[in-house]
């Protein structure tokens, strides 16, 4: 079995990226050939394969070919709506004109299932587990030290701003804390604009340090007490700091965190905070033996070429692109 798999390849920058990454690191792991295109930069590569995975665009020879396409929908189907409803990138109206292109359509999310269904107009989406590579981020190894601006809990949010979620409100509640607690922040990509520098200003003796995107981010979770999440979903800064070990609070419909509140009610996302961080002080919680059970890429490459598998044995003619 040969696959393609298109991608635009950002290292450190990008969650997509990453995600991608595990999985295709864990199908050369089990022996497939794989091979990566950017469809921004490599538009007339035309390798022999026998399915092109579909992650964040196709060249137009890639679209135009015979060679049956997964599609794996990384983003939240409510981000993707809000964006062209706010004047942004057509995604959400190409995906639903361009559907019959798909041989199948892979989330890793389940609650994304039945709006996918009705965007792809299809009786089955097929849900894989979120994958992360538990060889790259693991609990041992080197940790950031802050610079002398710890505190005596320390938090981290990784979190970006989307159309459809952002950690205002878990963020706003790190202000709400006792002084011991110091929250940091990543993934600041470009610097803090006006609102998001005010917000931050407002914790006050509880703000930790700011960071832009940075490569080494494991550095960051193996420093921190707790990382904080507004999400539901285990997105890829939940996934990430678990299996460096760890423990993660999020969302109350969050199944896959250590600890849950409502991440939309500051105060009572704080009193999550304090409760969580008392657990975490009692002894050490699960959260490398959860990524373990529910995220090893391994698992994800296993069911997606079970995936890929079927849509090869439905095929009649072979293909070349």
């Amino acid at each position: 079995m040969r696959l393609v798999h298109s991608v635009v390849v950002t290292p450190g920058q990008c969650g997509l990226y990453e995600t991608a990454n595990d999985l295709i690191s864990a199908e050369r792991e089990l022996g497939v050939d794989v091979i990566v295109v950017d469809p921004m930069q490599d538009k007339k590569v035309r390798p022999d394969c026998d399915v092109i995975v579909d992650h964040s665009g196709l060249s137009d020879d890639m679209w135009k070919s015979g060679t049956p396409v997964i599609h794996v929908r990384h983003g939240r189907p409510h981000s993707t709506f809000l964006i062209q409803e706010q004047g942004g990138r057509k995604v959400f109206s190409f995906l639903r004109s361009g559907r019959n292109r798909y041989a199948r359509v892979v989330t890793f999310w389940q609650q994304h299932v039945p709006y996918l269904k009705l965007l792809f107009d299809r009786k089955d989406i097929d849900c894989l587990p979120p994958p992360v590579n538990l060889k790259r981020w693991v609990p041992d190894g080197p940790s950031h030290d802050f610079k002398g601006n710890r505190g005596v809990f320390n938090l981290l949010c990784t979190d970006i701003f989307r159309q459809d979620e952002d950690p205002f409100h878990v963020l706003t509640a790190c202000g709400l804390l006792p002084k011991e607690f110091k929250i940091h922040v990543a993934g600041l990509k470009g610097g803090i604009n006006l609102a998001t520098n005010t917000l931050i200003t407002s914790i006050g003796e509880n703000r930790g340090s700011m960071f832009d995107w940075i490569k080494n981010l494991d550095y960051l979770y193996r420093a921190v007490d707790l990382v904080i999440s507004p999400h539901k979903i285990a997105t890829r800064a939940i996934r990430e700091s678990m299996a460096c070990g760890t423990p993660v609070i999020a969302d109350l419909r969050n199944e896959h965190a250590t600890f849950t509140a409502d991440a939309h009610d500051a105060t009572a996302f704080a009193e999550g905070i304090t409760s969580a961080m008392s657990t975490c002080r009692r002894g050490p919680t699960n959260a490398r033996t959860w990524a373990e059970d529910h995220f090893d890429s391994e698992n994800t490459a296993i069911g997606f070429l079970k995936v890929a598998e079927e849509v090869i044995s439905s095929r009649t003619e072979p293909c070349t692109i």
